[in-house]
């Protein structure tokens, strides 16, 4: 085959997207006039088309060696150089374009895209103005202006004036989305990716915004739409595999860029989640690396180490994780969870960084309410914050965490057979797990819960009539109502003044629990772990004290923690 043949066939299978067919012959081409400019451009088309841009830059380069005055070659150069985040390359490229041929609007056009990137708007608008001048119709130069200057009704106009297009509804999207308005950022992309023109960039921004607003499948749905239209798109690699756990997507995104955090961050999460720890520990490690900067890194290694019983080294990463971000609640319950671990090791190491923590942290209850446990300090007016950020934090896994530590109270008041009728107060009702087993048609259940996280979940229970995010001792102050019993279950664990709720409640029958404290202790402890232990017969007495004359007391194992019982005891008081 002669090489104007070859060349022709090989065009014919680029344009058909057969590229690796198309590659191989222009490569055999290669091999007899390897100086061929049109060989190495149609090489250079092939890999960007493949979605290496670093290999097209290299073409382009080469082929300019041999035909330095040719625009469509700085052209496509400068299009690559841009796809390989090399800015300012790509600038000077598109310069030696418009230096030919300075009325090519889509070399200004694109340069304007350039400038915007490189964070030099005057410049950038500078440049679509000039491609409008030459055709002020040019709609992508019209909409990239209007994006730029985030003029909404411009491109509202554009959009009705071009219906076909879903080029100015992507960036109305966009905008409202920079603008945390998500209610219309997913309005605009939704009318987006219903247009035939609907790029992977468009689906991409999609899938991201639906997930954003809760929508999974569609953002599922988006996300399968990007690959279909660009199969090395590393975001929606990354997303996907991360949302339907799929190793061989991640691993895929991580083949493409290898120094992409995100990617290996993610794929360290589900190593994690399949229990592959020294996978995952690498790969945090890696991810550590590449974005020191990045709290939640920090706080999934150290999720390992704590795991491993490395509570000094996990210490360090959370206290590092919460400090760059304070605002995240997990971050504050990791350091005291792993706080309390270092406890039991070394109490005197453990009371030193939980006092610097509470130092440098005096507005975050978890840091004082740790530090008040180490050191036996009164916690009361701590107690109630504790709490809550602690059961906002805590609603989302409550239910699984309860049936993971064999949490055993509502079996044992079912044994007992203790009547629910009437109008039953639920204290501390968290996401109504006593009121979802015991609420039938003979009573009516009231919930009061200090976290609204988790009222939220009781809410979806149905069971019961009225819910109230409360501190339980102001709710019984303000509320002078008759109830036939009142409930706190796994409640006073986090309450010092027991006399106080005592004097509110007589003379409804009160049904309870608390932690069991030692023998030596007479009345209460804030224990390390930042929960109350009473002695029984303390209570007993106080309930006695409070006026209740029948009480029974019962011996359980109220839940297990790190493996082991706890125990506690249920009370029933009338």
């Amino acid at each position: 085959m002669s090489y104007d043949l070859m060349f022709r066939k090989a065009n014919e299978l680029y344009m058909d997207g057969a590229l690796n067919q198309a590659e191989q012959l222009y490569r055999r081409i290669l091999e007899t006039a390897p100086e061929n400019p049109d060989v190495l451009n149609m090489l250079g088309l092939v890999a960007e088309a493949k979605g290496l841009p670093a290999e097209a830059v290299d073409c382009f380069y080469k082929a300019l060696k041999f035909s330095s005055h040719h625009l469509p070659l700085y052209f496509n150069l400068a299009v690559s150089l841009t796809s390989a985040g090399r800015l300012k390359e790509a600038a000077d490229a598109y310069g030696h374009v418009l230096a030919m041929n300075d009325e090519l609007k889509e070399a200004h056009n694109n340069l304007g895209g350039v400038y915007e990137k490189l964070g030099i708007p005057d410049k950038a608008a500078e440049e679509y103005k000039k491609a409008l001048n030459i055709d002020e119709n040019y709609l992508e130069a019209a909409v990239n202006l209007a994006a730029l200057k985030k003029n909404t009704e411009t491109l509202k106009q554009l959009s009705e004036k071009h219906p076909e297009t879903s080029l100015p509804l992507y960036y109305l999207s966009r905008i409202e989305r920079q603008s945390g308005n998500l209610q219309n950022a997913n309005k605009y992309i939704k009318e987006a990716v219903e247009k035939e023109d609907a790029t992977d960039e468009v689906f991409l921004t999609a899938g991201e915004i639906f997930l954003e607003t809760g929508n999974r499948t569609e953002a599922l749905n988006a996300f399968r739409n990007t690959l279909k239209l660009n199969p090395r798109c590393v975001p929606a690699l990354v997303n996907l595999g991360t949302l339907t756990d799929n190793e061989e997507m991640l691993k895929n995104a991580l083949n493409l860029e290898p120094d992409n955090a995100e990617a290996r961050a993610n794929y360290a999460d589900l190593l994690y989640k399949q229990k592959r720890t020294l996978e995952a520990l690498e790969e945090y490690h890696k991810a550590v690396i590449l974005k020191p900067d990045m709290p939640q890194l920090s706080n999934n290694l150290a999720l390992i180490l704590k795991d491993n019983g490395e509570y000094e080294q996990a210490l360090d990463l959370f206290l590092d994780a919460y400090f760059k971000n304070p605002q995240i609640t997990d971050f504050s319950v990791n350091v005291a969870e792993t706080l309390v671990l270092l406890h039991h090791q070394a109490p005197e190491q453990a009371l030193k960084i939980a006092q610097s923590w509470a130092k440098a942290a005096p507005d975050n209850p978890f840091a004082v309410h740790t530090f008040n446990a180490f050191s036996g300090k009164d916690s009361e007016k701590t107690d109630a914050d504790y709490a809550k950020a602690l059961f906002d934090a805590f609603a989302g896994t409550y239910n699984e965490t309860m049936k993971n530590i064999k949490y055993g109270v509502l079996d044992k008041i079912e044994e007992l057979g203790i009547p629910f009728i009437g109008k039953i107060l639920d204290l501390g009702c968290g996401t109504g797990l006593a009121g979802q087993k015991f609420h039938t048609a003979k009573n009516t259940f009231i919930g009061v819960d200090i976290s609204q996280n988790m009222l939220n979940i009781a809410r979806l229970t149905g069971a019961y009539q009225h819910l109230f995010c409360q501190d339980i001792t102001k709710y019984l102050k303000n509320n002078n109502l008759k109830y036939d019993l009142v409930l706190a279950l796994d409640v006073l664990n986090y309450l010092e003044n027991f006399n106080e709720l005592t004097g509110l409640l007589k003379p409804t029958p009160f049904l309870f629990t608390v932690e069991n404290a030692g023998q030596n202790i007479k009345t209460h402890i804030l224990m390390p772990n930042g929960r109350y232990q009473y002695n029984p017969d303390y209570i007993e007495k106080l309930l006695y004290h409070g006026g209740y004359d029948k009480i029974e007391r019962h011996v359980l194992v109220l839940r297990q923690e790190n493996g082991l019982d706890v125990a506690g005891t249920l009370f029933f008081a009338r």
